[in-house]
């Protein structure tokens, strides 16, 4: 019996290592066939990260950088550069009707921001739109009526971009009203982020002359004409807008043109028409361009009482260093001009014009 369970034990004893070799093989290979499924795992998001990059790099060098130039559009009316001759006739399709309040706003391109020395610019802009425009008068306008009855005010903002654009954008967008732009060249390229972001929240960008000399927007008419179209391809530079929006500086009554040589602002005009421009003047000043300047409280009274009864108004106010107490006047302006019943519109080429006298 011993020698019986002797043998069986050591049968037992046999098969039980041969079934925990077994196991350890089978342990073995599961542990290799996970070692190599974890490999290929690592390996798979390897390729696909590398294959994402590449892809993302494909696609970043595939795409137009939009980052510093708002789409090709019109301001105030006016066309794409690429447009043919034919589509000036039909300039402000874009821009046509009149953005009244609660109209949406473009959306925002994020542009990078550029500063630039802005010295002599100041006295190259505002101390002669002084004085030319203080020697307009109420009596010399003559406004197109709006025909519908509807009472409007158009809010002008004359000589920008300049560092008090953006606070004055700011304000505008806390009244809930869009306005009117008229930019000077010069600025344009000082500040071209400034004039996206005008467009950007909606408001219009008119001309001003290149660079707001007298002596060399009146010089002659080619000096009229090459100073204009300048202007117009900084703003298009700047912006990828082609506008047809001009104002005269100092207004098509101006009498300072007459001290730079013969050229009468008859023939500007008319050049301006012949090119598909339409120019307009105001018939309300803000009284921001006084040599003493004038407080909030003083700008809004003089365009409260400028306003009147008028079905359209046309206000000249401005955007340069110095006229802050333009901005700090709006609020006081928009209250009490919508009590009265106006909405504020913004201008445009074809548009609802205020023209002066011209002053030959």
């Amino acid at each position: 019996m011993g020698q019986l369970g002797s043998g069986h034990s050591e049968e037992f004893l046999k098969r039980r290592r041969e079934q925990e070799q077994m196991r350890k093989e089978r342990r073995r290979k599961r542990l290799i066939a996970l070692g190599l499924a974890a490999i290929l795992l690592v390996c798979t998001g390897t390729i696909a990260g590398v294959s994402g990059a590449v892809s993302s790099g494909k696609q970043k060098a595939q795409m137009p950088d939009v980052s510093e130039r708002v789409p090709e559009r019109t301001a105030g009316g006016g066309q794409p550069a690429s447009s043919s001759d034919s589509a000036k006739n039909t300039a402000g399709a874009v821009e046509a009707e009149t953005l009244t309040e609660g109209e949406t706003t473009p959306p925002e391109t994020d542009m990078q921001t550029e500063t630039a020395a802005t010295e002599g610019i100041e006295e190259t802009v505002a101390p002669d739109a002084g004085q030319a425009e203080v020697q307009t008068s109420e009596e010399q306008t003559q406004a197109a009526p709006s025909g519908d009855g509807t009472k409007v005010v158009y809010l002008t903002f004359d000589d920008g971009p300049s560092t008090i654009t953006e606070p004055l954008l700011d304000m505008l967008d806390t009244c809930g009203v869009k306005a009117t732009f008229f930019d000077v060249g010069i600025r344009i390229e000082q500040y071209p982020d400034l004039a996206v972001e005008t467009l950007n929240r909606g408001h219009v960008i008119g001309l001003h002359s290149y660079d707001h000399d007298y002596s060399h927007v009146y010089s002659s008419l080619d000096g009229f004409a090459d100073s204009t179209l300048k202007a117009q391809a900084a703003l298009r530079d700047a912006t990828g807008v082609t506008s047809y929006l001009y104002r005269f500086p100092g207004g098509s009554s101006n009498l300072v043109h007459q001290k730079f040589g013969s050229l009468t602002m008859t023939a500007c005009a008319n050049w301006l028409t012949d090119n598909g421009f339409t120019y307009d003047d105001w018939n309300v000043s803000s009284g921001d361009a006084n040599e003493t300047p004038y407080t909030a409280d003083e700008i809004a009274d003089m365009v409260i009482q400028g306003v009147g009864d008028k079905d359209t108004a046309v206000v000249l106010m401005h955007n340069i260093e110095g006229k802050e107490s333009t901005i700090d006047a709006l609020p006081r302006i928009v209250d009490t001009l919508r009590e009265k019943g106006y909405t504020f519109g913004t201008l445009s080429a074809g548009g609802e014009t205020v023209h002066h006298h011209l002053a030959d």
